[in-house]
């Protein structure tokens, strides 16, 4: 069973959730409740939606932008 989660891995942050592909292409991880929206390259294969996902991304590429709702 997969379980949501964020950590490290050597210099990378790990992030562990369920994909959500919201409208106009962009996406969303579900990480228990909380969403963090992706920025997202071309398209998501369709069958995607509703998975458990694992992303491994480099430190120095992430980053936090304010969103109000």
């Amino acid at each position: 069973m997969c379980e949501p989660g964020v950590g490290a891995e050597g210099h990378c942050v790990v992030l562990r959730g369920k994909l959500r592909h919201l409208e106009h292409g962009a996406a969303a991880l579900d990480l228990a409740g909380g969403q963090i929206l992706l920025d997202v390259e071309g398209s998501m294969p369709e069958d995607t939606d509703g998975t458990w996902v694992e992303l491994v991304i480099e430190q120095e590429r992430v980053a936090i932008y304010p969103y109000s709702l």
